[in-house]
């Protein structure tokens, strides 16, 4: 019977667990949530690839509020890096690599921090203000209208680049009342000059970004910053539609034989391989297990004792759900066999207390719910706080046990590819 089985506070413990370990998880968006994302995405795309970079960050901004997918927050970065706004950029970029430690561009948007690092604190060292704006556009301005004929302003060229020349007046004062020669002229347009850079500092940098500078204004370098352009990132990012796992995990086990002899708490292991399919948010997957359970036992007629064993085998199948980003909730159905395993001689189990000339064989079926917590780098935590399996009892087992059943407890690691 399976009232021997102590479940309750071990049960109780092992759901704390299942509970603590994804407590920082994320709320997992929904269908509605994802595609107006998705929506403000594709509005942040065009704007970025049209330059206008505030709106940009304004639509990844909403994009991640609703669906909170790293790469949107990469996007951002790319976003403020074009706008020559290092600490913004630095911030997200961290962010980034902080909700996405196994990104596969990890490497780069390292190097980009640094980089942003590195223009910061030159800023620091200068004591002027982050990177250059885009100069004043159109071209250079005029000299001022001098009274007399007097001279010209200094004409500023747009896009950072400062026109050449002083403008000289036009003409000369009139003898007599001193009124103005003429309208005194303008200081002319200032000749086109040399290109030189603008007060603000060095022209914008990096990816795609071309200042839109005056005539003669300093032509902006792009990538200057960071190699390999300011592209952003799509939605694909992160997705893992397909992958192998494998997994090792062990915990008590609680084992009821019916009429049988009581068995105490006993400590199992299993080993899981399976192949899973993943979409956005659901899955399935399929694999094998194997199990093991000691079983042990008092020799009939005598103080010893002895041990025997369940070896379960099972093909399983798989539902799979993303309860967060990295949280995934698997519920599981088998089907396969459960070896009575080390039957000798005065066992309590079989008729007449008889050896068995082998393992003895049972049909099983298996079912467990269980979580799995992707720690990066492939490794996998995971605990599944029930496992069951039932087996009916063969011929050469005796009467009085008329079926196996198994309750396991279970945590450990797996790997995934």
């Amino acid at each position: 019977m399976m009232t021997r089985f102590r479940t309750g506070a071990a049960l109780a413990a092992m759901v704390s667990v299942v509970a603590a370990a994804p407590a920082a998880a994320q709320t997992q968006a929904t269908a509605e949530q994802k595609k107006k994302a998705k929506e403000h995405y594709e509005k942040g795309t065009t704007h970025y690839n049209l330059g206008r970079f505030d709106e940009a960050i304004d639509e990844f901004t909403k994009a991640f509020e609703l669906y909170a997918e790293p790469v949107f927050l990469y996007n951002i970065a790319q976003s403020y890096r074009m706008k020559e706004n290092w600490e913004r950029a630095r911030f997200f970029y961290k962010r980034y690599l902080s909700l996405a430690p196994n990104a596969t561009n990890r490497a780069d948007v390292e190097t980009r921090i640094a980089e942003m690092d590195a223009e910061l604190q030159k800023a620091r060292a200068g004591g002027g203000a982050t990177g250059g704006g885009a100069g004043a556009a159109g071209g250079g301005t005029t000299g001022g209208t001098p009274a007399g004929g007097g001279t010209g302003g200094t004409g500023t060229g747009g896009g950072g680049a400062t026109t050449g020349g002083t403008g000289t007046g036009g003409g000369a004062t009139t003898g007599g009342t001193g009124t103005t020669g003429g309208t005194g002229g303008t200081g002319g347009t200032g000749s086109a000059g040399t290109g030189n850079t603008g007060a603000g500092g060095t022209g914008s940098t990096g990816g795609s970004d071309v200042a839109q500078g005056g005539t003669g204004g300093g032509t902006d370098t792009g990538g200057s910053v960071v190699s390999g352009g300011g592209d952003i990132t799509g939605l694909s990012e992160l997705r893992r539609p397909r992958q192998l796992r494998l997994a090792l995990t062990a915990g008590p086990a609680f084992v009821g034989l019916g009429g049988g002899p009581p068995v105490p708490t006993q400590f199992a292991f299993a080993i899981d391989a399976g192949y899973q399919l993943m979409s956005d948010s659901m899955g399935i997957g399929a694999g094998l297990n194997f199990g093991f359970t000691p079983i042990p036992y008092d020799l009939k007629g005598s103080s010893e004792q002895s041990t025997a064993g369940l070896a379960n085998f099972a093909l399983v199948g798989q539902g799979i759900y993303a309860v967060a980003r990295r949280l995934d909730l698997h519920v599981e159905l088998g089907v396969g066999v459960t070896w009575f395993t080390g039957l000798g001689d005065a066992n309590p189990f079989t008729n007449n207390a008889q050896a068995a000339t082998g393992p003895v064989p049972m049909l099983a079926l298996r079912a467990s719910l269980g979580l799995d917590y992707r720690l990066g780098g492939g490794l996998v935590l995971t605990i599944s706080p029930i496992v069951f399996s039932t087996s009916s009892s063969p011929k050469n087992i005796d009467d009085k046990i008329k079926r196996i059943q198994q309750i396991d407890m279970l945590v450990g690691v797996g790997y995934s590819l």
